[in-house]
């Protein structure tokens, strides 16, 4: 198992440096044609009258206008056309609702928080990434991935980075790194320096020891290093994504799936991390 967990990681590690950093922002449409889905006519929109009272800030006004939310496909590849319906949950943000298609007759069986970045079709089924991005004065984005289990005929969460950095894009990546954590304690940054006396008040979250810290890692604690960066004093820091979520104190936070097991991005110094790679 333990060996299984590691390879998985490893996947992991090699996919995010390309894709999943990217996914951090809100402006990114995703394109439901191209991966297979087909918009929904007025015929389909009225066998899903169940959806407006079941989510009940759907209006009557606004019903027709709503149907460019919905997406047909065979997702269960049951040979029945399933609907998705991804757009406004009410408030902020946006949901993502499955509704499968049981011998003609539609039921709502799932829904998460979340854009749609990605969606990708395989043959243990579709694995989707979602970008449920902070609303309503939170600081905390998350990248939750879902994967559809044929068995549980159901869509599991298995993965969620969250992330309160901002993603530059002149940042350069580097090979990815792993590393183990050698300090007792060991600070994860929303910034590449290290900034002390912050004031109360002056940040939507309490502040850790007047600094801008995340979250407290400890010894033997690991993670997967992406970028680096030097601030004025010489210092190298990496931009890394933990394996786990934090055990000591931290300002972050799972996302609106409540889904515990998230990974931090986040700047540590790299002098006190020791590379773990395989040459």
């Amino acid at each position: 198992m333990k060996l299984l967990l590691s390879l998985f990681l490893f996947l992991i590690t090699l996919t995010i440096k390309a894709q999943d950093l990217k996914y951090f922002n809100r402006s990114i449409e995703f394109n439901w044609e191209t991966h297979g889905f087909n918009a929904i006519d007025m015929d389909q929109l009225k066998q899903l009258s169940f959806f407006k009272e079941h989510y009940d800030f759907i209006y009557e006004e606004h019903w027709a206008k709503n149907i460019g939310m919905f997406h047909s496909k065979d997702i269960d590849q049951d040979g029945w056309t399933d609907i998705i319906y991804n757009g406004w949950n009410g408030g902020e943000g946006e949901m993502l609702v499955i509704l499968m298609n049981d011998q003609g007759q539609y039921r709502i069986t799932q829904s998460f928080i979340g854009h749609v970045v990605e969606w990708m079709d395989t043959l243990n089924g579709s694995v989707i990434k979602l970008f449920d991005y902070g609303c309503c004065g939170a600081w905390v984005d998350h990248l939750v991935t879902i994967k559809y289990c044929k068995e549980k005929e159901q869509f599991n969460i298995v993965d969620d980075i969250a992330n309160m950095v901002v993603i530059d894009s002149t940042l350069k990546y580097m090979n990815p790194i792993r590393f183990e954590i050698q300090n007792e304690t060991y600070n994860l940054r929303y910034a590449p320096d290290i900034e002390i006396g912050i004031p109360e008040g002056d940040t939507p979250f309490d502040v850790i020891d007047g600094q801008n810290i995340s979250a407290v890692y400890y010894k033997g604690d690991q993670g997967t290093a992406l970028a680096s960066k030097e601030d004025s004093t010489g210092r190298v820091w990496w931009l890394v994504i933990m394996d786990k979520a934090p055990t000591g104190e931290t300002i972050l936070y799972p996302g609106s799936d409540e889904y515990d097991n998230y990974r931090p991005i986040g700047w540590f110094s790299s002098r006190y991390l020791k590379k773990t790679n395989k040459e």
